[in-house]
């Protein structure tokens, strides 16, 4: 996972015009987003949180771009927002209502508006019913990308989906009056066929060599202070339960964590909790050196530590394994086909209720 800060310097690099913070960015402390906002060539943008009126963050940015003069506005779902801390700081305000009495003083002032909106569809759709003025909206919220943009009214729509996986390209025809009179546009997926920005990866490559580096300090300091781990591995899981055992290791679960390996992710903590058994939970699984043992989607992975039982158990049962177990990780984004009775059967193991001795 990249820091924010090699993501605001690598967006430098990139040229980007502006940023929207969006419900993830607002649980940061207003010091912390300040704090990078002072490192970013672009300006943060929220049109409709308590940060609107407060320095060093703007509600909206005018370009000049050529000949054109362009409005780019910020929104976001209006909801309580609780900091990492569990403080409520940040609040945000409606954001329909913000965009109503906003946008006709913008429209003045610009020939098109485009919006950046991190907002759930439905509060897309109801924004472009009750307000009008916005040319290009961009969405960050849709579960899926739009390969092609999409028009509704008269505002043409586009998104380009999530974690950098695609770059998105809008082409408009203007007439002579600076109005919005033909649009084409598609997604670019990003990947290994397109070349790599040397600079960008070079930051990116600093920052992985960065984390290698704190990682390997901090394992080797977890070693030297860990407590015992309640986890007990599918290998001494097997010792009982030898007929699941020999199943799993057929599994995609099984060999999990070689999915990540092929992609250099093997680091990356974004994927390590769902492509390993513990990771992020005392004794669990730390990184390839000094906790290889509990690599992949193990027994304890669904079923919880595992020592305990182990040692009794009569006494002390696993955890029940349901369907919202599962969707932790097979969630709309990652599993969008998940079906439960179906991979529970195919994707796991054999689910006998006897105990092999």
């Amino acid at each position: 996972m990249l820091s924010a800060e090699t993501i605001i310097e690598t967006m430098n690099l990139m040229g980007y015009d502006a940023f929207n913070l969006g419900q993830r960015e607002l649980r940061y402390d207003r010091a912390y987003l300040t704090s990078l906002r002072r490192k970013a060539s672009f300006p943060f943008l929220t049109a409709n949180s308590v940060l609107t009126a407060k320095k060093p963050f703007q509600a909206y940015e005018i370009r000049k771009i050529g000949n054109l003069t362009v409005g780019i506005v910020g929104l976001t779902k209006s909801y309580i927002v609780y900091s990492y801390e569990s403080k409520p700081e940040n609040s945000v305000d409606d954001p329909i209502a913000v965009a109503a009495r906003l946008l006709p003083t913008l429209r003045k002032k610009v020939d098109l508006v485009i919006a950046l909106v991190s907002m759930t569809e439905p509060d897309v759709d109801t924004l472009l019913a009750r307000v009008p003025g916005i040319d290009i909206l961009i969405e960050a919220k849709r579960p899926a990308e739009l390969p092609t943009p999409k028009k509704i009214g008269q505002t043409i729509v586009v998104s380009p989906g999530s974690r950098g996986a695609n770059l998105g390209e809008l082409h408009l025809v203007l007439d002579p009056q600076r109005k919005i009179s033909g649009y084409s546009g598609r997604l670019v997926a990003l990947s290994t066929e397109v070349r790599e920005d040397s600079l960008v990866k070079a930051r990116v490559d600093r920052h992985k060599q960065e984390e290698r580096l704190r990682a390997q300090r901090q394992a080797e300091g977890e070693k030297a202070t860990r407590p015992p781990s309640p986890y007990a591995t599918a290998t001494a899981c097997a010792g009982c339960h030898n007929a699941e055992y020999n199943s799993w290791v057929t599994t995609k679960h099984g060999v999990a964590l070689n999915s990540i390996l092929l992609e250099n992710k093997q680091n990356d903590k974004t994927c390590l909790p769902c492509h390993t058994t513990g990771f992020g939970h005392l004794g669990g699984f730390v990184d390839l050196e000094t906790s290889m043992d509990l690599e992949s989607v193990q027994c304890e992975a669904c079923h919880g530590p595992g020592v305990a039982h182990s040692k009794s158990p009569e006494k002390e049962r696993t955890a029940p394994v349901t369907e919202q177990t599962c969707r932790a990780c097979h969630d709309q984004k990652w599993s969008p086909k998940f079906d439960y009775a179906t991979y529970r059967e195919r994707g796991t193991h054999t689910h006998s209720e006897k105990v092999e001795k």
